[in-house]
């Protein structure tokens, strides 16, 4: 049986507020980790979104090509975890670590609207809000790791950056890709 969104919004609610005992709210079940998939593609549409306004790109094959990227770094960045779960000796908490950080989308949406929508009403500085949303999401990101591979806060933080690395690539990628093929 699958886990409820009720469970869901309590686990997402405790890692809000750094409560470790979040990890005993989500399945280590991997179809439960692959249905969790559904709320990066639910939130998904709005980071295109504001992409899109944030850059004034609209041309479909930009945007096409941001979809592959984005979904191709959180995919390498599973795939790394995959890896180290094998060399650590925690592979059996991988499944958790994938429904967790897919369920944390929740969150991480959650604030990321908050300054898109306060940028647009307010025409303030999106880039200091950027930062404080990127700052937050490693601090997710990091206490996920800590506590659902059962690692210390120093990897946990060091695979936060990575998967910010990633992403940054990505983006780099695709405004790269825009700027050669629409200039």
């Amino acid at each position: 049986m699958g886990q409820s969104f009720r469970q869901t919004l309590k686990g997402v609610g405790e890692i809000f507020v750094f409560m470790p005992a979040f990890v005993d709210r989500f399945s280590s079940d991997r179809r439960d980790a692959i249905r969790s998939f559904i709320y990066p593609m639910i939130f998904y549409p709005l980071i295109l979104l504001a992409f899109s306004n944030r850059n004034g790109i609209t041309d479909p094959a930009t945007l096409i090509f941001h979809a592959l990227v984005s979904w191709a770094g959180l995919l390498a960045f599973y795939a790394i975890i995959w890896w180290s779960t094998a060399q650590t000796g925690r592979r059996d908490r991988f499944w958790l670590f994938v429904h967790v950080s897919n369920c944390q989308w929740i969150l991480s949406m959650s604030i990321f609207l908050v300054g898109v929508v306060g940028y647009n009403t307010a025409q303030g500085m999106f880039e200091q809000y950027w930062i404080f949303y990127l700052l937050v999401d490693l601090l997710y990101t990091a206490f996920n790791v800590t506590h659902t591979l059962k690692l210390p806060w120093q990897l946990g933080g060091f695979w936060a950056i990575l998967n910010l690395f990633i992403a940054d690539l990505g983006f780099r990628l695709i405004m790269g890709a825009h700027e050669s093929l629409f200039s």
